[in-house]
């Protein structure tokens, strides 16, 4: 199993793909997303099928008021 996790240039939307992922059903990405106000939490972005990528952009983010702190995936059997 290879998964690979980024930004993009603004740091607004997180990233990820997978692949070798076997018999795992799917995966999505999971952001930690801070406030202008340093506040943190967690959003997800759809699941998808082995070899395709999930993004997900943080709530506010439009506005300039959040941004991605940390970018990582969610497996599902």
């Amino acid at each position: 199993m290879d998964c690979n996790t980024w930004t993009n240039g603004a740091g607004t939307i997180g990233y990820a793909h997978c692949s070798g992922l076997g018999h795992i059903g799917a995966f999505r990405v999971k952001v930690t997303c801070i406030s202008y106000t340093g506040v943190r939490h967690f959003e997800v972005g759809p699941w998808v099928a082995n070899n395709k990528t999930s993004s997900h952009k943080c709530a506010g983010a439009d506005a300039g008021q959040a941004g991605v702190l940390t970018v990582g995936s969610e497996m599902e059997d």
